[in-house]
């Protein structure tokens, strides 16, 4: 940095001042030179200060005429380059705490991971759906028995009842069938021309029946939780984790990684979160951090008609003695 480049012109300066045939005396200094650039080399404004002043009273004459111009010269030179090490050191510094950040933010942002949906565990939807258009052919409910803001019960439909008025406000654009998860496209089963990779396109897909709205009169809004059984198995550096969920929807359920800082500042903890939709009416929320590092990008997720099961890669060859330990989202936030 400023030091060193200091000393190496410092010591220039010296030499070439020893040889100075008009000056023949400048060289027996260096030995008091040396001493005040070992006593002040931590702080380059005194050392300056101190050169300076050890000069003008030993060797007057280095500031007189011709040659005061190149001390100043000298000693400018030195203070420019300290001056720019010391803003390159804080931008660099800067560009460090920025790149933390970002690596921060990266660490924590959540990954959602892929899902299959096995032909078996479509038919089951599939059945479920028919079931459900049979049950919605019938009378329904009263519509005064509708809680306000009930969401449309139709496959793809985002209207929710805002009173008497909302059957005849907008006509229900819905799909008849299931949604289908295959080889990593994503459709309805009604209508299978449209075919994406991206699950938020997936939910745009417009409808490709009209009709008119339905509303369930069950009350969203009470507690719809229900546990589920879970195990899990390793073999080799898979790690397979059961959740025993039937006709779980997967347009309502997420599966998301991340990781993130661990508490005591040591290797980073790996948070799996899922969100399981099941039985058209219950969903099953956890929070796990995993009991070792895994390769998320490698990870993904099957729905088969009895159970989910999410596979992840272990990072590492370790073995595992639990799947990892529960805990709750408001808690990891905090932290």
């Amino acid at each position: 940095g400023g030091i060193s480049r200091f000393l190496r012109l410092s010591r220039s300066g010296r030499s070439g001042m020893a040889s100075d045939s008009a000056n023949p005396h400048r060289g027996a200094h260096d030995g008091a030179i040396a001493s005040l650039l070992d006593k002040h080399e931590s702080r380059v404004d005194l050392l300056l200060d101190s050169m300076l002043t050890y000069l003008k009273k030993t060797q007057p004459s280095y500031f007189e005429g011709e040659e005061e111009s190149l001390a100043s010269r000298t000693i400018a030179d030195v203070l420019k380059r300290v001056s720019s090490d010391a803003a390159s050191e804080s931008t660099a510094s800067e560009e460090n705490r920025l790149a933390a950040s970002l690596a921060i933010s990266e660490m924590t942002t959540p990954k959602e991971l892929k899902v299959t949906v096995s032909p078996s565990a479509q038919q089951a939807l599939e059945r479920a759906a028919a079931k459900k258009a049979e049950q919605i052919a019938s009378p329904g409910a009263s519509e005064t028995d509708i809680p306000l803001g009930t969401k449309c019960s139709h496959n793809g439909c985002e209207v929710c009842f805002a009173g008497p008025s909302t059957y005849e406000a907008s006509a229900c654009v819905y799909h008849t069938g299931t949604p289908v998860f295959h080889e990593g496209l994503k459709f309805w089963s009604c209508c299978n021309k449209v075919k994406v990779t991206d699950f938020g396109d997936f939910l745009n897909i417009k409808g490709c029946c009209t009709g008119r709205h339905e509303f369930s009169t069950k009350d969203e809004t009470m507690a719809q939780k229900r546990e589920c059984r879970s195990d899990f198995f390793q073999q080799g550096a898979t790690v397979s984790f059961n959740i025993y969920a039937k006709l779980a929807d997967p347009t309502k359920c997420s599966f998301t990684l991340r990781r993130r800082p661990s508490d005591g500042g040591g290797e980073p903890e790996y948070v799996l979160s899922f969100h399981v939709h099941f039985e058209g009416e219950y969903d099953f929320k956890r929070t796990i951090v995993l009991a070792g590092p895994v390769d998320i990008d490698t990870c993904l997720v099957d729905i088969l008609q009895p159970k989910i099961e999410i596979k992840l890669k272990k990072a590492d060859g370790r073995g595992w003695n639990s799947i990892g330990e529960v805990v709750e989202e408001d808690d990891l936030e905090m932290d």
